[in-house]
């Protein structure tokens, strides 16, 4: 009796064991999910700061408005994340628009992305 009272208590441990590794497991899958995430969000980041930083002609205030305008950020949340008035990030993406060439906000993602699709949009129109 005390060898079958053994055998349960082996398998009760392993039981156990296997229970605690699946909720590790778990856990470093949702970590591991969250990680790559993370890079991915970063990895698209650092390829807008990469356009952004293209364009010389814009001010580093403009070229912080842009990168949040290419994240799609609208104005409000624009003025929010860079501290400065809503006007004066709607005056910014006028000027950027302006310098860029750009007739249109959906024109402006075209000439900061793609400069040379965007000539090409010009003598189409």
């Amino acid at each position: 009796m005390s060898f079958f009272l053994g055998v349960m208590h082996t398998m009760n441990n392993q039981d156990v064991i296997i229970g605690h590794l699946r909720e590790q497991l778990e856990l470093l899958t949702t970590q591991l999910a969250a990680a790559h995430a993370r890079v991915t969000m970063l990895e698209r980041q650092s390829s807008i700061a990469h356009v952004v930083l293209r364009h010389e002609r814009l001010t580093k205030q403009e070229q912080a408005v842009l990168l949040h305008f290419l994240e799609c950020f609208n104005d409000k949340e624009i003025a929010r994340r860079t501290g400065r008035k809503l006007q004066t990030v709607r005056n910014q993406i006028t000027s950027i628009m302006h310098k860029l060439g750009a007739r249109s906000r959906g024109e402006l993602v075209a000439r900061a992305v793609l400069p040379q699709a965007s000539d090409v949009m010009h003598r189409h129109s």
